[in-house]
């Protein structure tokens, strides 16, 4: 009550009583419970109420009473509300048990549709409701049912007073689809009766055979249709769901009628330029819903653009006449504006813009497979397709549907097989968009078979013959001639008539192989453009750089610094294209699953093996080379997932016996090798410990495989011997054995790889060894003749400027060559470094080889020569300006020189041959070595200490030599001819006979040259060291000639003609 706010005494809660008149609503009369009720009598007569009141508010002054009274009065205000509330409820409540009359269905339907079609057949309730009127010509059609709908729509959509059909009847649809939520199993049941006579007559205001509308009524209906059809549901308007279902399911055959006029305005002929990749998805998200709907995707390749015409020239020409040219060909090469700017701006913006950009790209390559995924089983469902032809088999129309997308494909590969050729016109072949998406669709196409490993239906038949859709004239095969697939092409074609009812399932091979050609044609031809564009930009950079840079004055600087904007664009584009993470991963799927596949070929030796394309195995090659920047980065976080499949496969086609029959083919295998392990996070780098710095557990993985990698050290060693007759490029066997170095020092960090090298024959390590040693010197001799230029060549501008002068002028062919010279030696200086590095290691694990009678005295020779190279006098010619730029690593290069003497020190052959090379020990010159290594750090104490303990061992023998010599020294004149070598002039310790020319040579000597070229040096015959024929007779004749003749050395020198000895 208002008044309840006098005081109290004592603690806890008093009643206070209020009144109220008897005439107003009590709550508890509107409660389900008032049992608890204390209201009674009647009348006029005032109930009292009882309120419990606590303490505090019992005992308020006068100001807290007037706060107590107003929170009364708002509490009293909404008890008030909540009572009418409840009245107007139970008022509903009472009206609801009023008796409703019952509907009739018919009267139901009729209820339903007027609300979807805002129509009516009697005149008066349509305008009182505010629909149209619609008067039929027969008045017994009352109502708007299930069975009269068609009449009704009939009626109203021919009328002359609806101007835009199609637009009316898309509002019908979405005004159903409304209805339909919540609605019970009669009303759904005609609404989907609805739905589907108004997509009908959808259909029917859109085709231009229809005769219910008007041309301009079609021509307005369609631009609506397109509009809503690119429109996006997240952001407009769209065609409502089901709405296309609807409209072709009762037209599948007749479909392509309204489809073609909407495809010929999406896609016009001879566009003018290919659509920008920010401005398709409009577009792409229109071919989309098309194919999705019923006959949908058969109406897209029945049209008549959809392939190429017979006549038509090139890939460039089919580009712009063919249906889907345009939205194939998207590309960013046009949109160079997204990115300007950049050349400046930090890399992580860069990035962000390149990884946008391959995002949209990304979008419309997945969207096109889902599109050409739809249209490959089009047949499936399409009544068109799977119906008999009844017409002439050369109408599109009539030929089925798969058939027809692989001859898409198929047409775009051979009017573009231009590109495989070195040189060719880019205006006779597509586009790069167009051929680099073209990798992306295929290779999604391929993804539900790479994935489930069907290896078991490739048919390498499809390589050759009938079978093939690629054209595969001139191209080199594995080991197959032209005769050979032609003897294959003659057996293919009778067991094609013994199994003419057998069925063959090509889609596989089909799609493998023809996405395999676009790889070729696509991602690896630009790949080695996008190389030549980075190449290009970073001579432009150093040229800038040798200018001043962009903010010198030098006005031929900013010219420069616009072109480097220009070359920053156009790579930052070619990433866009090639180097997509989601691009990248698709192809490497696709090229481990045919390795995977020649892998089993190999297993099985199957013959069909050598028909496979050498440009098979070598695009993956450069497919690995391409992603090596990427894998670095980290954005490529699945290649350790396939590179077990390309390392089994190298191994395979890289064994002596392979079938492999290209030396330059051959000699690309250890680079794909090389790349595959030279992952970033395989092994630790240089900064981490290099070499000895501990394998990863991936790399075990990788290595520990079983299976033909564990052979790899073996194949290797053969491949490094082999190559040097093989590779027809004299410095293209310099680099594969530097890929193969390089892939050999990471299989020595493992135990077992290591011991294998001791496991193989004693000549295959030799020969091994032997090359290494070739390569090292030749190579070494190279670099330091290079790095002598290189310091006069500065020297000489040195000298100028000190003397108060400026640099020489140089021609711009001095430039040219210098800097041609210095590439040189960059290139050399480190095929060097990893030979040198080689031996070094090899020689920590396996030293026999090195100290064989054959190996040793020239190993000692070398490593004193190189040791007093890098010591002696002349060293200050080796010194030039920023070495590293050469790769030019002294120290490192004397710690392996020295590394590899203290390695084969243990033989006392080795430090005799050392003792008496009078051309380069020296040991003055090897002591200031072990200065060099103590002072610089270069080697620990105990290397240094070790090396000297061996230059007295050194010294010790050398002195024996020569007091040996100078007791003993005496005219070999009398030495008769045929005991001597008739190459090297010395005594022969083991005469052989050569079975070709009959010549005697010692065996050491024939052996050494052997190890280089397996012939005769007098007539270049065959010549290996089993065919080498002992001559003991003469071996007999020549220790009994050196016994007697040291005899009377002996003698001599006791009957003191030992002053005279010494003397002469």
């Amino acid at each position: 009550g208002d008044d309840a706010t006098s005081p109290a005494a004592g603690r806890g809660s008093r009643k206070v009583e209020a009144k109220r008149p008897k005439n107003k609503p009590k709550i508890s009369e509107l409660r389900t419970s008032s049992s608890s009720s204390e209201c009674g009598g009647g009348g006029d007569k005032m109930e009292k109420i009882t309120v419990r009141v606590s303490p505090q508010q019992a005992h308020v002054p006068e100001r807290g009473a007037a706060r107590a009274s107003s929170a009364k009065k708002k509490k009293k205000s909404r008890k008030n509300e909540i009572t009418a509330m409840e009245l107007e409820k139970k008022k509903k409540a009472d009206d609801a048990k009023i008796p409703v009359p019952t509907l009739t269905p018919d009267q139901q339907q009729d209820q339903w549709l007027r609300a979807i079609l805002k129509l009516g057949l009697d005149k008066e309730e349509a305008r009182k409701a505010g629909h149209q009127y619609v008067k039929l010509d027969s008045d017994d059609v009352k109502l708007i049912t299930t069975d009269t709908l068609d009449l009704v729509l009939l009626s109203h959509v021919s009328s002359p007073t609806l101007t835009a059909p199609f637009s009316y009847l898309l509002s019908c649809y979405r005004r159903a689809n409304t209805e339909a939520k919540g609605a019970g199993p009669d009303k759904m049941k005609a609404i989907a009766n609805a739905l589907e006579v108004i997509g009908s007559y959808a259909f029917l205001s859109l085709n231009p055979q229809s005769e219910v509308v008007t041309p301009q009524q079609i021509k307005e209906g369609q631009e609506t249709f397109i509009r809503l059809l690119s429109a996006d549901r997240r952001l407009a308007r769209a065609l409502p769901d089901g709405f296309l279902n609807n409209m072709a399911s009762n037209f599948e055959d007749t479909f392509a009628e309204v489809i073609h006029p909407v495809l010929d305005t999406l896609f016009p002929m001879n566009p003018t330029a290919p659509i920008p990749v920010d401005k398709v998805s409009g577009t792409l998200r229109s071919l989309q819903v098309l194919a999705a709907a019923p006959g949908g995707a058969s109406a897209i390749i029945s049209h008549p653009r959809f392939s190429a015409p017979p006549t038509c020239p090139n890939g460039a020409r089919m580009e712009r006449e063919i249906l889907l040219g345009a939205l194939v060909a998207v590309t960013v090469t046009k949109s160079y504006e997204r990115f300007k700017g950049l050349l400046m701006r930090p890399p992580a913006e860069v990035n962000s813009v390149v990884a946008n950009a391959q995002g949209l790209l990304d979008d419309v390559r997945a969207g096109l497979a889902v599109i050409f995924k739809r249209m490959l089983h089009a047949s499936k469902s399409s009544k068109a397709s799977s119906s008999t032809p009844t017409s002439s088999s050369s109408s599109p129309r009539n030929r089925p549907t798969r058939e027809l997308v692989l001859r898409w494909f198929a047409d775009i590969l051979r009017l573009n097989r231009d590109r495989r050729k070195m040189h060719y016109f880019p205006g006779t072949v597509s586009s790069v968009g167009t051929l680099v998406n073209l990798c992306g669709l295929m290779g999604g196409l391929c993804a539900p078979f790479v994935k489930k490993k069907m290896h078991k239906s490739i048919d390498a038949r499809y390589l050759f013959g009938s079978k093939a859709r690629v054209d595969y004239s001139g191209v080199a095969r594995l080991c197959a001639s032209s005769k050979d697939i032609a003897s294959l092409v003659d057996k293919e074609q009778q067991q094609q008539q013994q199994d003419a009812k057998k069925p063959i399932t090509g889609l596989v091979s089909s799609m493998l192989f023809m996405t395999i050609e676009s790889f070729h044609l696509g991602i690896i031809r630009e790949a080695k453009g996008h190389s030549k564009l980075i190449g290009e930009y970073r001579e432009l950079l150093d040229y800038l750089k040798s200018l001043g840079g962009p903010e010198s004055s030098n006005p031929m600087a900013r010219q420069v610094f616009e072109r480097v904007k220009l070359k920053s664009q156009q790579l930052h584009a070619s990433r866009s294209r090639l180097l997509s993470p989601m691009l990248l991963q698709t192809v490497a799927s696709v090229y481990n699953f045919v390795a995977e596949w020649i892998v089993e070929l190999a297993k099985r030796k199957d013959p069909l093996l050598g028909i496979i394309p050498e440009h098979f195995i070598g695009d993956m090659v450069h497919f690995w080379s391409l992603i090596q920047d990427e894998i670095r980065n980290a954005r490529c976080p699945w290649s350790v997932q396939y590179s077990f499949g390309f390392l089994e496969m190298a191994a395979w086609m890289m064994k002596k016996d392979s079938i492999v029959k290209n030396p330059h083919l051959k000699g690309q295998l250890p680079q794909l090798v090389h790349l595959i392990i030279d992952q970033g996070y395989m092994w630790k780098r240089q900064e981490d410990g290099g070499i000895d710095a501990p394998l990863t557990q991936e790399a075990k993985e990788l290595f520990h495989g079983g299976g033909v990698t564990m052979e790899m050290v073996g194949i290797l060693v053969d491949l490094y011997v082999d190559i040097e007759s093989g590779e027809n490029q004299f410095f293209g066997k310099f680099r594969t054995r530097w890929h193969i170095s390089e892939v050999l020092k990471l299989l020595w960090k493992s135990p077992r790889h290591s011991e294998a090298l001791k496991r193989l024959e004693p000549s295959r390590s030799l020969r091994f060894i032997n090359m290494l040693a070739n390569d090292a010197i030749w190579l070494l001799d190279e670099s330091l003749k290079k790095l002598e230029e290189i310091h006069k060549y500065q020297a000489d501008e040195k000298a100028a400027v000190a003397a108060g002068g400026e640099p020489p002028q140089r021609s711009a062919q001095e430039q040219r060559d210098f800097r041609q010279l210095e590439g040189q030696l960059e290139s050399t200086m480190r095929l060097a470094n990893a030979s040198v590095e080689l031996m070094w290691l090899v020689s920590r694990s396996h030293v026999t080889p090195f100290t064989d009678d054959i190996m040793v005295e020239r190993m000692a020779q070398m490593v004193s020569y190189y040791i007093s190279k890098l010591n002696g006098k002349q060293v200050s010619n080796l010194k030039v300006e920023n070495p590293k730029k050469y790769q030019f690593k002294p120290r490192t290069l004397l710690r392996h020189m020295i590394g590899i003497f203290l390695q084969l020190a243990v033989s006392k052959r080795f430090l005799e041959s050392v003792a008496e090379d009078e051309r380069s020990y020296d040991q003055k010159v090897f002591r200031r070595a072990a200065r060099t290594m103590r002072n610089k750090g270069i080697a620990p104490e105990k290397e240094v200490a070790s090396f000297e303990g061996f230059l007295t061992t050194i010294e010790e023998i050398a002195a024996k030599s020569r007091s040996t010599n100078a007791d003993g020294d005496e005219d070999e004149d009398d030495i008769p001819d045929k005991y001597l070598d008739p190459l090297m002039a010395t005594v022969m310790r083991h005469p052989v006979r050569l079975p070709s020319s009959k010549m005697v040579m010692d065996r050491a000597v024939i052996m050494r040259h052997l190890l280089n070229d397996e012939t005769d040096p007098f007539n270049r015959a065959k010549l290996t060291s089993d065919m080498l024929e002992d001559v003991p007779e003469l071996k007999a004749e020549i220790e009994a000639f050196m016994q007697q003749r040291e005899s009377k050395t002996t003698t001599s020198s006791g009957g003191g003609g030992g002053g005279d000895q010494k003397e002469k």
